[in-house]
C-alpha cells in the first residue's frame, strides 16, 4: 500500500449556479477577471496552485459523495445544502470562509484573519492569494505614498 492509496480525493466545489461563465483559467498566476471575486480566487487559484505543485485534485459543479471537498462559503449559500444533505460519511466539507460567517453545515474552515484561527474551533488560517499580475511596492520609496489608482471588476 502506497501513501498516494491513502489520500482521500480531493475536490474543489463551485455550483452550477455559480460556475463562471468565462473559460477557467489555465494557471494560478494567470491575469483572470474572476480572481476578482472572492470565490474564485480561493476556489480556483487554490485548486491550480495545488494541481501545478503536483496534487490529484479536480475543480467541479457537481457536489462530490465521497473525499475532501474544499468550498467558498458563497458556494455554500448558492447550493442551498441543509445539514442533512451535507453530511455524508465519508465527505469532507472544508468552508472557505473569506468574510462571512461560520458555515454551520461545514466542520471544518479556512479563514483568512490570523484572528479568527482556532484549532479547538476547526478554524485555520491561510493567507489570501496574492493577485496575479500585481506590481511589488518599490521599497527604496520608504513610507512616502503616490497617487494611486484602482481598478475594480466592472458590475453591471
Amino acid at each position: 500500500m502506497t501513501w498516494s492509496s491513502l489520500v482521500p480525493p480531493i475536490f474543489f466545489y463551485i455550483p452550477p449556479a455559480l460556475w463562471p461563465a468565462e473559460d477557467l483559467p489555465t494557471y494560478a498566476d494567470q491575469n483572470w477577471a474572476g480572481y476578482g471575486l472572492g470565490i474564485y480566487a480561493w476556489t480556483v487559484q487554490t485548486y491550480l496552485k495545488l494541481r501545478s505543485a503536483g496534487l490529484t485534485c479536480e475543480l467541479t459543479y457537481q457536489l462530490p459523495a465521497e473525499g475532501i471537498v474544499f468550498c467558498h462559503s458563497n458556494a455554500l449559500r448558492a447550493a442551498a445544502l441543509s445539514t442533512t444533505a451535507a453530511a455524508a460519511p465519508r465527505r469532507l466539507l472544508v468552508c472557505m470562509k473569506a468574510e462571512s460567517p461560520l458555515s454551520a453545515i461545514a466542520p471544518v474552515h479556512i479563514v483568512q484573519n490570523p484572528i479568527e484561527a482556532s484549532p479547538s474551533a476547526n478554524c485555520y488560517y491561510i493567507p489570501h492569494w496574492p493577485q496575479p499580475q500585481l506590481i511589488a511596492r518599490d521599497r527604496a520609496r520608504a513610507i512616502a505614498l503616490n497617487p494611486l489608482l484602482f481598478l475594480a471588476m466592472k458590475i453591471i
